[in-house]
């Protein structure tokens, strides 16, 4: 099987505080045609105010979301995965949601088992809209106090009425910072105190 590979790569610069950032990438697959892979294209549109800040806070959830428009010539289904994570153990810990348009929870679960197959069916020029939720305790939030977590939330769609690995694929994703600014505790270390046993009765016996 030969594969024809078209492979653009889209960076995307905010001024944004230090803590949160996206960077957006763009990847097209056709296997075993002769067509343009542009004819699968979609296109993830974000609006990260100046405010923002996906920083995270106990028992508080923190909101992310972005429009997913199918600007190519086919129509598509699409799953979400979550993939790159610097800290599975930290990951496990954030509890997060996933709607649909504003209507539709399509996952509630730990971060890192997310994996959405085929939320939604998109036709030519459809416009759907994802709001993600993270969310710590605050017993995982004192434990993580310091940490930063980095991940990636990839849109893969595929051509519609055709299985997987076959036909035209589009992939864009979004890459993810959260961070708990809280600082961790001073551990003080206890001083070492050198201690010996001294027979008390042996002590008389030699004094006399």
């Amino acid at each position: 099987m030969k594969f024809k590979t078209v492979i653009t790569t889209i960076i995307t610069l905010f001024i944004l505080p230090p803590l949160t950032y996206a960077v957006f990438f763009d990847k097209h697959t056709s296997p075993n045609n002769t067509f343009s892979a542009t004819t699968l294209d979609s296109e993830i549109n974000t609006t990260l105010k100046q405010e923002t800040k996906l920083e995270l806070l106990p028992d508080k959830e923190i909101t992310y979301s972005f429009s997913l428009t199918n600007i190519g010539e086919l129509n598509t289904y699409n799953s979400i995965e979550i993939v790159k994570i610097t800290d599975e153990k930290f990951a496990s810990k954030i509890f997060s949601t996933v709607v649909l348009d504003e209507i539709d929870t399509i996952y509630k679960g730990p971060l890192n088992e997310m994996n959405i197959e085929n939320y939604v069916k998109q036709n030519k020029k459809d416009t759907n809209k994802l709001t993600f939720t993270f969310t710590i305790t605050e017993k995982d939030y004192d434990s993580t106090a310091g940490q930063q977590l980095e991940f990636v939330i990839a849109n893969n769609a595929r051509q519609f009425e055709k299985v997987s690995d076959t036909g035209f694929y589009d992939k864009e994703s979004v890459q993810i910072v959260l961070e708990n600014t809280k600082v961790p505790p001073l551990i003080i270390p206890f001083p070492i105190v050198k201690t010996e046993s001294v027979n008390i009765f042996e002590e008389i016996l030699n004094n006399e």
